[in-house]
């Protein structure tokens, strides 16, 4: 049996570049060869390779530009596999009591089964989330998950305004190493809907020190501030 993630020579690889062409275009990153080899730990040989087997097969064009842009297929295709990825997290988390790396590294593994049927079971057990447990937006469950940060007024920690109420959106999902990014934002206490403000910046700018609602303080440096994006916060 073929499943839907794989129609259309869709492999597994070519799903997760779909993806990460997908989350740096909802990040507002280009999407090019030396981004995904980064992303990836791969040659930019191997894919640019990769990117002209995807163009040829109507996934993604680049127009003579270096920027990769996903087709309307391809388009589909990736959200096809976040919200099946996104969906698998949130019901590991919420459903089974996972904690929020190990439900990122299990759902790579429960998302393949994922039928119209159960996705619909999950929905309707969890009520209808709209975020995955790291803050990213489920296709299909938003207005248009590609627009989701800008729609959240979005902005990375590391750009953000000093002393005015913050909250955490989401842990971005363009990193080589999801996991210890996961577990160093969650040692920090700055996980999606978590109130804060920035007290100060580093004379350097190479650390950002936070006041978190319920009176804990906090060091992030620039480098993980990066990866985690805020808005302000409602009254």
């Amino acid at each position: 049996m073929v499943h839907e993630h794989e129609e259309a020579g869709v492999t597994p690889v070519v799903s997760e570049y779909l993806q990460a062409i997908y989350n740096l275009e909802m990040e507002g990153e280009p999407a090019h060869a030396a981004a995904l080899a980064r992303k990836f730990g791969k040659s930019r040989a191997n894919v640019s390779s990769l990117l002209e087997r995807m163009r040829k097969a109507g996934l993604v064009s680049n127009e003579g530009r270096g920027d990769i842009e996903l087709t309307a297929d391809g388009r589909r295709q990736a959200e096809l596999a976040l919200r099946r990825h996104r969906l698998a997290e949130r019901y590991l988390v919420d459903a089974l009591g996972l904690d929020w790396i190990t439900a990122h590294e299990e759902a790579h593994h429960f998302e393949l089964g994922m039928t119209p049927i159960v996705e619909a079971a999950i929905l309707k057990q969890l009520g209808n989330p709209t975020t995955c447990p790291h803050g990213n937006p489920i296709p299909g469950q938003v207005r248009d998950a590609a627009e989701y940060l800008r729609d959240q007024g979005g902005v990375r920690l590391a750009d953000a305004p000093l002393g005015r109420p913050l909250e955490v959106i989401c842990v971005t999902e363009v990193v080589e190493d999801e996991t210890a990014t996961l577990r160093y934002v969650g040692e920090k206490g700055l996980r999606p809907g978590r109130r804060f403000t920035i007290e100060d910046k580093s004379p350097d700018q190479a650390a950002l020190q936070l006041k978190i609602d319920g009176g804990r303080t906090a060091t992030v440096s620039t480098n993980l501030a990066q990866l985690i994006w805020v808005r302000a916060a409602s009254a």
